[in-house]
């Protein structure tokens, strides 16, 4: 289910069938790149969509956690967040868009019970997913 207004009212209404939480975390530069950097979050955040479309009904797709620049600040908290989320939701699974964000979030998550999937987009999330959901 996405974070949209009209779709929030499927989890209000049954949380207990949504047990995961993904949360897309990309970098903006758009100094250093401009369309080409555009057009790589588009083609990720349509994989994050298509992820979102074949397992509705049992994840929750929240905002995006977006870093400008260099500026790594948004992930600091990561920690908290993702205690927050575990309260509501058995899986917090997080969705970098590329390798540097992969490394900031696997350092923040070691000691922590947030998931993340591969930043490689030849990896298959949906099939990453059901793992994770098959290992616990």
């Amino acid at each position: 289910m996405q974070w949209l207004s009209d779709r929030i009212e499927q989890y209000i209404s049954n949380p207990e069938f949504f047990d995961t939480a993904v949360i897309p975390c990309y970098r903006i530069s758009l100094a250093l790149e401009g369309k080409a950097a555009v057009k790589a979050i588009e083609v990720q955040m349509a994989r994050v969509l298509e992820l979102e479309d074949r397992l509705k009904g049992r994840i929750v797709l929240f905002p995006a956690i977006v870093v400008f620049g260099t500026d790594d600040a948004p992930f600091k908290n990561i920690i908290d967040a993702t205690s927050i989320a575990m309260t509501r939701f058995k899986y917090v699974i997080y969705a970098p868009f590329d390798e540097s964000l992969a490394a900031l979030l696997q350092e923040q998550l070691k000691n922590n019970n947030g998931m993340m999937l591969s930043a490689n987009d030849r990896v298959d999330w949906f099939t990453e997913i059901v793992d994770i959901w098959n290992k616990k």
